[in-house]
């Protein structure tokens, strides 16, 4: 495709948006449309137009309808890769009124998700869908599927990102410039005209946009934004012939992918519903850690070095491949670790703990058995020392039968410790000792101490039996005591 005619297109792109912006603003505020601030999750100072959506999109739309049939592209040439635009466009216009909608009538979530079905739907009757195990009926059911969900979450991946100003509008630029790079280097003319075009308009609305925005992107906007980058990512994904390039449209639009990944999982590690909203996105946790100023620049940033590793992704060897997609899946780890998510801290010591805590049930199960048959007091002492190295107890004190036990270690006693007693009889009582720098609290002993209650008292009333001799039992058995007190 000749450079200057799409140069053509994506000023022309630029211009009608850069018209059209202000006329939409001006009137959205004569009309009400407006997005109030809420003191909560919209921090703006004062109301402002939220349609930004449709100047970006009509004037895209309406420079590449207008620049392919000038120059007749469909007719000229005959792949179906320059049908795209054909295949899109009826689609991203439902899109785009789906959101319009919302900006304007304020839609529920599940209104806007069923518009988002029906426009992944349409993409897929197109034909533009991805194709698993060629000639396969399960391949190709498999192909649809994934291309239905791969764009309902590209929609709502742009849509929970925009919570800043400027930052879904210059990831879209960002996206919409990268599919362009990629697009020059298939030499087909629907790919490149739509790119072109799409990214004119995001940098006119971009200008804006940022920071303090005079008109917000809506839903209309970054619902049409995430749609069509996950139409290109589609066909970028059709053309790869390496498995590592296949990660490229990924991690091209790995920010808001990361954000609506993260959302998920976070709502349902905490038990919240998964469309409920919160302060919680990359942009919120950026504000509080580094500050709103710092927001935007470290996310395009982080963007652009997405978009770098996946156009490099795109002609790298196979085996380079598989270490860039390592490395990147490092980096986003650490830069997932650096924004100190609660509920990944707490879900990740709770997963820790799940081999603990199994180690503990079969010693709690283990240990009453034992004690249950323990025929004296020093076998149930000896059952108790298990326990209480099982329970990281600091020290453990029996007086059962009229016998005491004790093992005190050096660091027992010590002034960040806790203890707890419990009755066996009248006579008889269990004491016990725990730091409090140990995993877990007092509860996490409550299992222990309620089992060792029910079972010694017990035991307590069994060995104030007359004739009963431990002392005797034990010699005569030859246990080793060296490691216990008896007293």
């Amino acid at each position: 495709m000749n450079y200057s005619m799409l140069s053509v297109l994506a000023f022309s792109s630029f211009g009608l948006c850069l018209l059209l912006t202000p006329l939409l603003r001006g009137l959205a505020a004569r009309r009400g449309w407006l997005d109030a601030p809420d003191s909560e999750r919209k921090l703006h100072r004062a109301p402002v137009p939220r349609i930004g959506g449709v100047p970006v999109a009509f004037a895209s739309l309406a420079s590449v309808g207008a620049f392919l049939l000038l120059q007749r592209q469909f007719t000229a040439i005959g792949s179906p890769g320059d049908y795209f635009a054909l295949q899109v466009v009826p689609a991203s216009l439902l899109i785009l009124i789906t959101g319009t909608l919302d900006d304007l009538l304020g839609l529920k979530p599940s209104q806007k998700l069923a518009g988002q079905c029906a426009a992944a739907l349409l993409v897929c009757v197109s034909g533009l869908r991805l194709h698993f195990f060629e000639g396969s009926a399960i391949g190709e059911g498999l192909g649809a599927i994934v291309t239905f969900c791969w764009l309902v979450a590209c929609s709502n991946a742009f849509n929970l990102i925009d919570g800043v100003d400027g930052l879904a509008s210059g990831l879209g630029f960002i996206g919409a410039l990268t599919m362009l790079f990629v697009a020059l280097s298939w030499n087909t003319a629907g790919y490149s005209a739509l790119a072109a075009s799409m990214a004119g308009a995001l940098f006119a609305f971009l200008l804006f946009n940022l920071n303090p925005a005079s008109i917000f992107l809506g839903d209309s906007g970054s619902l049409w934004t995430g749609f069509m980058l996950g139409c290109f990512g589609l066909v970028w994904f059709q053309r790869s012939t390496t498995l590592p390039s296949m990660a490229a449209p990924v991690i091209a639009l790995a920010i808001p992918l990361l954000d609506t990944s993260l959302s998920i999982v976070r709502r349902f590690v905490s038990a919240r519903r998964i469309f409920q909203a919160d302060r919680g996105h990359i942009h919120h946790r950026l504000i509080h850690l580094r500050g709103p100023r710092s927001v935007v620049p470290r996310l395009f940033t982080a963007a652009i070095l997405a978009s770098l590793c996946a156009l490099i992704l795109k002609s790298t060897p196979e085996h380079v491949g598989y270490l860039m997609v390592a490395l990147f899946c490092v980096g986003t780890w650490i830069g997932v670790r650096t924004l100190a998510y609660e509920e990944f801290t707490l879900f990740g010591k709770l997963i820790r703990e799940v081999p603990k805590g199994v180690r503990r049930r079969m010693a709690l199960n283990s240990g009453r058995l034992s004690l249950t048959s323990a025929p004296t007091p020093e076998e149930c002492w000896f059952v108790l020392l298990g326990l209480a190295r099982d329970f990281e107890l600091d020290s453990i004190t029996l007086e059962l039968g009229g016998h005491r036990f004790q093992e005190q270690p050096g660091t027992a006693g010590a002034a960040d410790a806790w203890s707890m007693e419990v009755s066996l009889s009248s006579t008889d009582y269990l004491r016990i000792t725990r730091s409090v720098d140990t995993e877990g609290g007092a509860e996490d002993v409550m299992p222990l101490v309620d089992m060792l209650h029910s079972v010694l008292s017990q035991k307590a009333t069994q060995f104030m039996r007359p004739g009963h001799s431990g002392r005797r039992r034990a010699a005569a058995l030859g246990e080793d005591l060296s490691h216990s007190q008896i007293l």
